[in-house]
């Protein structure tokens, strides 16, 4: 059975979220989901990887809880600091999120960029990714793949740019003022990779496809993508970069004291 339950406060509705699924009453679980706020949201999936009422959901990568999103660390990270910022609500791609959640989708990207500028290795920059492609029906749960690095961004831009047109990806550049819809058709799916620097530039590119094209590309395609243009192709398969627990432990709180320090 079900029930709704109104919480007097947003600190307990994340922290119910957060431990859905940890405990029990008569030997079946206690999950709790979050009411859907608009007709594009989609009801949370119990199987689904990236929603907070997912009782297998690896809660111990999470390392910040905002209002309408939480940052998590990467389970197979490509650099040290690959993270996930992902809505509590459950939408398919960033075209569908209502403009409280967009808004707090940027508060976060701004936040990682601040947390990076004390990190150890000196990221400044952030590389950042989605992926809208066709998967199974009710389960497709936008994530932000953020990726942070040192290298020069116009030169990792160029790199970029010329590495598709060699592969003959057909992304092209968004204007400052431009955004997903006015390019992404109903049925269509798309390919979004951002540039995102401390001083507040950014470069986007928007590689719009069909479902069949998002079939024959396969799930990786854009990781490969930054894989190669970072030199870093050992990275590829993310369960060969699967910390051990005792890295894991230590990488999520550094993280978190580093996000700490950012706000």
């Amino acid at each position: 059975g079900y029930c709704f339950v109104k919480f007097t406060d947003l600190k307990t509705t994340k922290q119910a979220l957060h431990d859905s699924g940890r405990y029990t009453i008569h030997g079946k679980k206690i999950t709790f989901e979050k009411a859907r706020q608009g007709a594009k949201e989609v009801v949370s999936d119990q199987n689904c990887w990236f929603c907070l009422s997912n009782p297998n959901l690896e809660k111990d990568l999470i390392v910040r809880l905002l209002d309408e999103v939480y940052i998590a660390l990467d389970k197979g990270p490509i650099v040290d600091g690959h993270m996930l910022v992902v809505p509590i609500g459950h939408f398919p791609c960033t075209m569908a999120l209502p403009p409280n959640v967009l808004d707090d989708m940027d508060r976060a990207l701004n936040l990682a960029l601040r947390a990076f500028e004390k990190h150890p290795l000196g990221h400044h920059n952030l590389l950042i990714y989605e992926r809208y492609a066709r998967l199974t029906a009710g389960v497709s749960h936008m994530q932000l793949q953020v990726v942070p690095f040192r290298h020069d961004a116009k030169r990792l831009s160029e790199t970029f740019v010329t590495y598709t047109r060699q592969k003959k990806y057909r992304f092209f550049q968004l204007g400052k003022d431009e955004s997903l819809d006015m390019f992404v058709k109903p049925q269509e799916f798309y390919y979004y990779l951002e540039i995102r620097c401390s001083n507040e530039e950014r470069m986007r590119y928007l590689f719009v496809i069909d479902a069949e094209t998002s079939r024959g590309l396969g799930r990786e395609f854009m990781r490969k993508i930054v894989c190669d243009i970072l030199e870093l192709e050992s990275k590829l398969n993310w369960k060969d970069c699967v910390l051990d627990d005792q890295a894991k432990s230590r990488t999520v709180s550094e993280h978190k004291a580093l996000f700490k320090a950012a706000e």
